[in-house]
């Protein structure tokens, strides 16, 4: 809505979160682990809500939107985290906010027979230990040894093909009640579930930050920024670290992590100074990140040291004035390469037509974008009903939102369908497939889809496609001098190609490379600079009709070309070309009243096609005769006075950087001890399970890390994912006292220009 536009947050960042899986509570640790479980707030900054964005409780579920899901070890997702986006609009007045969230699989604790119990009392039984050593004999020491303590993982492993399993523990790790999806009877044998059971050794865990602002990137890389340094102080304080022997890597369990702390499983005492030490430090850059403030849209922008500028540059935000196109972080064309051109106009038009549509895809990042991609191509037009990018499948009653009798757009999970057997869509909807390149229509009675009015159909599907060629052309040239980038190859264009190409490198993200080849969020993960033009010789340049809209050859200017597109679309003789003179003003306040003269309005087109004749009754249409009297933002009337360089209306800070006054703000400190950890920090190896097998040999998984998206369905429907099994407390407090975090913590009030920062 247009009131988004006229509130601007001074925050840069509301809040950061981490979600996943609370550890097993004492009176469940005879039941066995579900595999998904329902995502949980962990740790929240700062503590407190602010006044005028509360934080929304049910954003746990958009972070993990098919539940927290436990894997073993040998799954190829473990060596990748994964990105998406999401949206959090408030019903009454309208303002959305943007949910930038990194997921990935953090190793957790084996389960074990009393293992809660044992974690409890593991100082009490270990001075025990040492008393009965020193009054004991050799044998006496290791019957008491047995007696006492429980056995190691190593211990486990070892005895449990040659040993029964006891009562206790066999309870413990029978499988989980509950129908499989495919009907059949039968069920795993006690065997296969205890393994199963046993390798389940690592959880999704989510990084979120919260925002008015879309500046998705870029909080995406303070947000790897941010789990490289809790890994690194992770690693510095393991016990090997800090001096363990080897003798007590069966009690690693016990010690307490950073990430434990961090997720409301560890557990500080006097022996765990260096975990307190490096908790605080990491509390400290985060709320120092939240300080931070808005850059004032063409005036300022803000440069965020969130490293040392010698490890990585700052982080450049700005925004664009109203003379040039809203910001648009993400890869606005990604529809066009997932379902084409045609088809990707077919359900542009559904969306302008006002229906109802549900689009769903096993990716959640390509998902989300191709959502608020289709939305943003109908600027200067303004979608009126409701749109969700991703709705999460895990969410309580979410399929209800299905049932709405007004049009929207709603992006749901593969899973989502599946996994509410109950519930049949309705039969005015039509579902868009992401992933098979798929429209299917409402089962209902349903009219059929008018065409676009010509010509001015075909000259927007030919300017999309040469954007589209001169993109691909752009990108095969700068695929040959980086080949040795760690890059996927690709053979064909499909959502979890797409994914797979959206996400950066996640386990290494910090390097001294320009800013726009770090932060993309662009289809291809190569740079997104400027490149000449160097056409192959079985490529063409393109016609001399196409050439107002060939502004460089990088993804940003194939974005703009894309906007200019379908603006001079709506524009054309036969849509809305002087569409103004056929309104009335009937008020101008407190609101603007305008009413468009339909039929006059049908009768100066030169052909009135049918899709012109719905077109002009649409909400968007009626709210665009109100909102062109004051406009919040003019790139569209530049465009149709034939401005098209980017310089002029682009959206991305590189075609107006030098225009803005800079605002620096320091969140790292060079005194900070995250230096030293960073500085330590290993490069990243294949990952390894605790037996120390390599996870070689392991086809590609999906986003859930499961081969068949029935055999995850299945998971999540024998696992309980009703609200009930949220912890009632969400123990989501700092370990900072209040008076160190209000000496870090000083989030703006209002916008800041220079000369008002310190």
């Amino acid at each position: 809505m247009d009131v988004q536009k006229k509130f601007l947050c001074p925050r840069l960042v509301d809040y950061l979160a981490i979600v996943g899986a609370r550890p097993t509570s004492p009176r469940n640790v005879n039941s066995a682990s579900p595999a998904v479980q329902v995502p949980e707030l962990l740790r929240r900054y700062p503590a407190e809500d602010h006044k005028d964005f509360p934080l929304p409780l049910d954003m746990v579920y958009f972070c993990q939107p098919e539940g927290c899901v436990s894997v073993g070890p040998k799954r190829t997702a473990l060596r990748d985290a994964t990105s998406f986006v999401f949206t959090l609009t408030e019903k009454d007045s309208g303002k959305s906010r943007y949910g930038i969230c990194v997921n990935f699989y953090r190793p957790i604790d084996r389960p074990g027979a009393g293992a809660t119990r044992e974690r409890r009392d593991t100082h009490l039984r270990r001075e025990s230990w040492r008393k009965s050593m020193e009054k004991s004999s050799d044998s006496a020491f290791s019957s008491d040894y047995r007696s006492n303590l429980g056995p190691s993982d190593s211990e486990r492993e070892s005895r449990r093909d040659s040993e029964p399993m006891s009562h206790l523990t066999a309870s413990r790790l029978a499988p989980i009640s509950g129908d499989s999806e495919s009907g059949g009877s039968h069920s795993p044998s006690p065997r296969a579930s205890r393994k199963r059971q046993r390798v389940r050794n690592h959880s999704l865990t989510s990084l979120c930050l919260l925002s008015h602002h879309p500046f998705f990137s870029i909080f995406r890389e303070c947000l790897f920024i941010l789990k490289r340094l809790i890994d690194a102080c992770n690693e510095n304080s393991s016990p090997r670290r800090v001096g363990a022997s080897r003798q007590i890597n069966s009690y690693e369990c016990c010690y307490p992590s950073v990430w434990g702390v961090l997720t409301g499983k560890g557990i500080l005492d006097a022996t765990a100074s260096v975990v307190l030490h490096d908790v605080r430090e990491i509390e400290t850059w985060i709320l120092r990140l939240l300080s931070a403030p808005v850059p004032v849209p063409g005036k300022t922008r803000v440069e965020v040291e969130v490293l040392s500028p010698h490890i990585h540059p700052p982080l450049n935000f700005a925004l664009p004035d109203h003379t040039r196109f809203s910001l648009v972080d993400f890869p606005l064309h990604l529809p066009l390469e997932l379902l084409g051109v045609d088809t990707c106009l077919n359900v542009l038009s559904l969306i302008i037509l006002e229906n109802k549509l549900v689009i769903q895809s096993r990716d959640y990042n390509a998902l989300s974008m191709s959502v608020m991609a289709f939305i943003t191509l109908l600027y200067p037009l303004e979608y009126m009903f409701p749109v969700i990018p991703l709705l999460p499948t895990c969410m309580s009653c979410a399929e209800q939102l299905l049932l709405a009798p007004t049009p929207y757009v709603i992006g749901i999970p593969a899973s989502f369908l599946m996994f509410k057997k109950n519930f049949k869509l309705p039969d005015d909807v039509w579902l868009i497939d992401l992933d098979s390149n798929k429209v299917t229509p409402p089962s209902g009675d349903h009219e059929e889809l008018p065409p676009l009015p010509e010509p001015e159909g075909n000259i927007l599907k030919n300017h999309l496609r040469q954007a589209m060629q001169h993109m691909d052309q752009a990108l095969n040239s700068m695929n040959a001098p980086n080949q040795s980038l760690p890059t996927p190859s690709h053979s064909s264009t499909t959502p979890r190609e797409l994914g797979n190409m959206l996400r950066r490198e996640s386990l290494n993200p910090i390097h001294q490379t320009p800013q726009y080849q770090q932060v993309n969020l662009g289809y291809n993960p190569l740079q997104r600079g400027d490149i000449p033009y160097m056409p192959g010789p079985g490529h063409p340049p393109p016609p001399q009709s196409f050439n107002p809209f060939i502004y460089g050859n990088d993804v940003d200017s194939v974005d703009i070309a894309t906007r200019v597109a379908m603006v001079r679309f709506f524009n054309s003789q036969n849509l809305l070309v002087n569409f103004t003179e056929h309104t009335r003003t009937l008020r101008l306040y407190p609101r603007p009243v305008v009413a468009l003269q339909i039929n006059s309005f049908l009768r100066s087109r030169p052909r009135i096609s049918p899709f012109l004749q719905k077109f002009a009754r649409t909400q968007a249409v009626e709210f665009l005769a109100e909102w062109s009297l004051t406009p919040s933002n003019v790139a569209f009337l530049r465009v149709h006075t034939g401005v098209c360089d980017p310089q002029q209306i682009g959206d991305k800070v590189k075609w107006f950087n030098d225009n803005l006054d800079p605002i620096v703000f320091r969140v790292w400190d060079d005194n900070s001890s995250l230096a030293t950890a960073l500085n330590q920090l290993p490069q990243p190896e294949q990952p390894t399970d605790e037996s120390g097998s390599d996870s070689e040999g392991e086809n590609n998984s999906t986003s859930s890390s499961y081969s068949s998206l029935s055999d995850f369905v299945s998971e999540m429907v024998s696992s309980d994912l009703s609200p009930s099994f949220l912890a009632s407390d969400t123990g989501a407090v700092g370990l900072s006292t209040t008076e160190e975090v209000q000496a870090v913590y000083h989030p703006p009030s209002s916008l800041q220009i220079p000369g008002e920062v310190p």
